[in-house]
């Protein structure tokens, strides 16, 4: 029993600072937190045109909303999952029931983040991708050095 309840703990570590960490985020050269196709650094060195950046607000838009429904939910199914968790009344099943709940949960948020990013990789040209690429490689590889040091 200790055995689970300790595996359930480290996967609520992991699937906590996962559900909060929502990629697609820029600090640093390009300002505070923002998306990308909402920083006009990024767009300027992409060569977006006004007609793709549109498009691209346009499906920002259009997934708003259900994006802040599927973080809603999780983040209740989460803290429902550590209420189970912390009740000494928790059968193993419940418990279980309230992870898998918590996790289905996370996976519809993240599957709809690359729904959106996938519409909105459509709008670039392969050029803008390779760019795109770059710029997010470039970005983990100065955060990867702050780290170290």
């Amino acid at each position: 029993m200790a055995r689970v309840v300790s595996i359930l703990v480290v996967s609520l570590f992991v699937l906590s600072s996962l559900a909060f960490g929502f990629p697609g985020k820029y600090h640093g050269k390009y300002g505070k937190k923002h998306e990308w196709w909402g920083n006009e650094e990024v767009l300027k060195e992409l060569g977006v045109t006004e007609e793709q950046k549109a498009r691209i607000d346009g499906i920002a838009q259009s997934y708003k909303q259900r994006l802040e429904d599927l973080r809603t939910q999780v983040e209740t199914y989460h803290e429902e999952f550590r209420a189970s968790i912390k009740d000494p009344n928790s059968t193993r099943d419940q418990i279980l029931a309230r992870f898998d709940q918590m996790s289905k949960a996370y996976a519809d948020l993240k599957r709809a983040k690359l729904e959106m990013s996938l519409d909105m990789r459509d709008v670039l040209s392969p050029e803008q991708r390779a760019k795109l690429v770059a710029i997010k490689e470039s970005y983990k590889g100065k955060e990867r050095k702050k780290e170290c040091k």
